[in-house]
């Protein structure tokens, strides 16, 4: 069985980078999108410590959690306390975090806390 779900997740990651690889490439040659004047990428293309990070925290909770966060924020009028419980605590966690960046650009640049 475990070789039936390693060979399942490999063959949707390999899929996924495909489509992704593919369409990706498409986008870039139209030189803009359809719906705006120009394509809107991010600034830094380097993967730091950061970035991992993130994705590693946002990646467990989202597992622990058993919810992907928009459609957690969607289901939270079903008053479901799994929901809710899920919903508060990411919110929480956004607002730590906002709090814990902006005492660190205080600290490093001597900026004014927003």
């Amino acid at each position: 069985m475990k070789r039936l779900v390693v060979a399942y997740v490999c063959g949707v990651l390999f899929a996924l980078g495909l489509v992704n690889l593919v369409f990706f490439r498409m986008a870039r040659r139209r030189g803009a999108p359809r719906l705006a004047p120009s394509f809107s990428l991010p600034p830094r293309t380097m993967v730091d410590a950061s970035l991992v990070g993130g994705a590693a925290l946002f990646g467990v909770g989202w597992g622990l959690g058993g919810f992907c966060p928009g459609p957690a924020i969607v289901s939270v009028v079903t008053g479901a306390t799994p929901v809710v419980v899920f919903v508060v605590s990411m919110l929480a966690s956004m607002g730590a975090y906002d709090a814990l960046e902006a005492t660190a650009a205080v600290r490093r640049d001597g900026a004014s806390v927003r």
